[in-house]
C-alpha cells in the first residue's frame, strides 16, 4: 500500500510542479467549507477588568501591541483569560472575533479529550491495540502493522506509521491505508503525523457508534455552552479529528480552561482528575527543533527548564494556539497567519516572556482607570480598518492619489487605472493553468483546485474598483476597498469563504503605475497577494501568498524527508537539485505572467 500511495504523491507533487496541469486533483471529495456567518458565543466567559484578577492594564496593552508590532506573528485575533474571566480582546483588522476561525491542528487536543474520556468511561485503555476496533478492516497484510499499535502509541505520536497527511489527498480510505501502511523502524520515537489522530477520531466512532462530532457535542460541547463549529468530514464520513475544525477563539479558551481546572466545568466533573494529569503532563520527548514542549496526549506540554515551563498547549499550524498557565490560572488564546509549523514563532517568545515562568501576578492590584482606558482603546482601534491602513500606508499612496478630495475621505483611483474601465485582459493557459485566486495551499488543504485563470476584466470609476477574474468554470468578483478592507465572500466548486480586500495603487521604482491587491481569507490563516503592474496595453501580473515557500519546504521536509535526499522529490525532477526546488517552487507558489488586451470583446 506504500508503494501505491508514494506513487500518487509523486503525481499530486508533479501536477503541483507542472504549470500546464489543469486541477491536480488525484481523488475526488465532496465540498464542505460552507460560508460561516458571524455568530455570538452560546454562554460567553464573564468580563473583568484587568485590576481585578490581578494583572495590569498596562501589561496586556504592551502585550496586544507588541504582537500587533513583531512583524513575524501576524495576529488575527486574541483574548487574555484569567481567573475565568476575559480580561482582554482583540481583533486585528480585518478578522473578527464574532466570526470561526480554522484551528489547524489545534483541534488534536479536542480529539483527545474525546478519546480521554472513553477511557474515563472504561470503554477502552491505553494500552490496547486498535485492531481489536477495526476487525472490518482485517487483511493478509495487517500482520506485525499499525494494527498492532495502542491507543497511547496514536496519544503520543509514536505510531511510526508511513501514511501520513500527503496521503489523504491521495487516497479515500484512510482506515485502511493506514492499517496497511508500513512502520518506521523506530516507531517507539515521537513522530507528528495527523493520521494518529484521524484514527482516535475513527476509534470513537467505533467503540460508541457516534462520530467523534456527535459524540463531543453531547459529552464536551453542550456543557460548555459551545453552539457554533464546523467539523470537516474525511471521505468516509468519519470527522477528520487532527484538522478541519472551525470554532470561535472563546470557545475554544472555554475548553482550555476546563483541562486548566482538572476536568471540571461550573461544579460538573466532564473528565477526571488522573486523565487529565496524563493528558497534560510529559509523556513522550520531542525535537528541541520544535520548541520548548514535549507532548502529552494529544497536548503540547511546556518543557523543564524551559521558558514554557509549568504550562500546556494546544497547537496548530500557522499560529492558531491555546496556551495554558495552570499555576497562575491564566490562559492565552491566539488565531494568526504566520509560517509556523509548530512552536517556532516569535508568538511563543513574547506570551512566556510576559506570562511565563518569571511573571508572578500580584494578590491585589488597585483600579487603573487611566491605564484600562488606554488598554481598551487600542483593542478598539486594532479592529478598526482605518488603523490597519494608516499603519501600512504606502509612502507615495497620497501623493500617487493626489491628496483626498475636499468632499469626501475616499481617494481617488489614479486615471491612467479608470481608462481600464470595460476592457478584459486575457492569460496564455501555459502560464496561468494552475493559477487561481484561491491560495494554492488552501487548495491543497482543501482538495480544492483550481482550472486556472483565463482572463480579468476591470470595472473602475473614481472611486470604486471591481475586478472579475475568469477561473474555470467561475468568474470571481472582487470588490476591494481603495486603502481599507471589504469584506464579502468568494465561492469556489461549491465552498465558500469569507473574504476582506483591499486595493492600494502605487507606483514601483520605475515610476510604473502598481495596482496591489491584498485578499485575506478571514476564516483561515491564509492570504492571497496580487500585485499589478501596468505597462501600456498589456498588464503584468505577480501572485504571491502567505503563508509561502518557507512554509511549503518545512512542510515537504516533515512529511516526504530531507528534500535534498528524498526518493519522491528525486523521482518529480530530473535531479534533487535545491535550487531547481526552490525555482520550481516558486514558479508555483509566486508565478508571474503577463495579460494581453482581449481587442475583440
Amino acid at each position: 500500500m506504500d508503494v501505491v500511495i508514494q506513487g500518487r504523491t509523486v503525481k499530486l507533487l508533479s501536477n503541483l510542479f507542472d504549470r500546464k496541469t489543469q486541477n491536480v486533483s488525484i481523488v475526488k471529495t465532496e465540498p464542505q467549507k460552507k460560508l460561516l456567518h458571524p455568530s455570538s458565543v452560546g454562554s460567553p466567559l464573564p468580563r473583568s477588568s484587568p485590576e481585578k484578577q490581578g494583572i495590569s492594564s498596562e501589561c496586556l496593552y504592551g502585550f496586544i501591541n507588541e504582537l500587533y508590532h513583531n512583524g513575524n506573528i501576524f495576529p488575527h485575533c486574541v483574548m487574555i483569560v484569567k481567573n475565568g474571566h476575559v480580561i482582554s480582546e482583540c481583533a486585528y483588522a480585518p478578522y473578527s472575533l464574532d466570526r470561526m476561525h480554522v484551528t489547524h491542528s489545534l483541534c488534536k487536543s479536542i480529539t483527545g479529550i474525546a478519546v480521554c474520556m472513553l477511557i474515563d468511561d472504561g470503554l477502552i485503555s491505553l494500552d490496547d491495540g486498535i485492531g481489536r476496533y477495526f476487525d472490518e478492516f482485517s487483511s493478509p497484510l495487517n500482520i506485525l502493522r499499525p494494527v498492532k499499535t495502542t491507543v497511547r502509541r496514536l496519544l503520543t505520536m509514536s505510531s511510526g506509521v508511513i501514511f501520513n497527511e500527503l496521503g489523504v489527498v491521495t487516497d479515500t480510505e484512510w482506515i485502511k491505508s493506514f492499517l496497511e501502511s508500513g512502520i518506521r523502524p523506530s516507531g517507539d520515537e515521537f513522530n507528528y503525523n495527523s493520521m494518529n489522530t484521524f484514527m482516535l477520531s475513527a476509534l470513537v466512532h467505533q467503540v460508541t457508534g457516534k462520530t467523534l462530532e456527535e459524540f463531543l457535542s453531547q459529552r464536551l460541547f453542550e456543557p460548555l455552552g459551545i453552539t457554533d463549529w464546523l467539523w470537516e468530514k474525511a471521505p468516509d464520513g468519519n470527522c477528520k479529528g487532527g484538522w478541519g475544525l472551525y470554532m470561535h477563539l472563546e470557545d475554544l479558551a472555554k475548553i482550555g480552561y476546563l483541562i486548566m481546572q482538572k476536568g471540571v466545568w461550573q461544579g460538573k466533573r466532564l473528565l477526571s482528575e488522573d486523565i487529565v494529569r496524563q493528558m497534560t503532563s510529559v509523556q513522550i520527548s520531542t525535537p528541541n527543533s520544535i520548541g520548548d514542549y514535549d507532548y502529552g496526549f494529544q497536548t503540547w506540554v511546556g518543557r523543564s527548564g524551559s521558558d514554557a515551563e509549568n504550562s500546556f498547549l494546544f497547537n496548530g499550524m500557522l499560529g492558531q494556539n491555546i496556551v495554558c498557565f495552570p499555576d497562575k490560572d491564566l490562559i492565552v488564546a491566539c488565531f494568526a497567519g504566520n509560517s509556523s509549523m509548530f512552536q517556532q514563532n516569535d508568538f511563543f517568545s513574547v506570551v512566556n516572556r510576559t506570562f511565563g515562568k518569571n511573571f508572578i501576578p500580584p494578590v491585589f492590584l488597585p483600579e487603573n482607570s487611566d491605564g484600562l482606558k488606554k488598554l481598551r482603546t487600542s483593542e478598539k482601534s486594532f479592529a478598526s480598518t482605518e488603523h490597519l491602513s494608516v499603519k501600512k500606508g504606502i509612502g507615495k499612496l497620497f501623493s500617487f492619489f493626489g491628496g483626498f478630495t475636499k468632499n469626501s475621505s475616499v481617494p481617488l483611483i489614479p486615471v491612467e487605472w479608470q481608462i481600464l474601465n470595460g476592457i478584459k485582459f486575457s492569460f496564455s493557459p501555459e502560464y496561468t493553468s494552475s493559477v487561481g485566486v484561491l491560495p494554492l495551499m488552501l487548495q491543497t488543504v482543501q482538495n480544492n483546485f483550481t482550472d486556472g485563470l483565463t482572463g480579468v476584466l476591470f470595472d473602475v470609476s473614481e472611486k470604486d474598483l471591481k475586478i472579475t477574474f475568469f477561473e474555470g468554470i467561475h468568474s470571481h468578483i472582487i470588490e476591494p476597498g481603495i486603502g481599507q478592507y471589504n469584506h464579502s465572500s468568494f465561492e469556489m466548486y461549491g465552498e465558500t469563504y469569507s473574504i476582506a480586500s483591499k486595493a492600494v495603487f502605487t507606483s514601483d521604482e520605475d515610476d510604473r503605475p502598481v495596482l496591489k491587491l491584498d485578499i485575506a481569507f478571514t476564516e483561515t490563516a491564509n492570504v492571497r497577494k496580487i500585485k499589478i503592474f501596468l505597462d501600456g496595453n498589456r498588464l503584468f501580473f505577480k501572485f504571491a501568498e502567505t503563508p509561502g515557500i518557507d512554509f511549503v519546504l518545512e512542510g515537504i521536509e516533515s512529511t516526504v524527508g530531507d528534500i535534498r535526499s528524498n526518493k519522491i522529490i528525486d523521482m518529480i525532477f530530473s535531479r534533487a537539485d535545491t535550487d531547481f526546488l526552490l525555482y520550481k517552487l516558486r514558479s508555483v507558489f509566486e508565478p508571474e505572467f503577463v495579460g494581453k488586451e482581449n481587442k475583440n470583446e
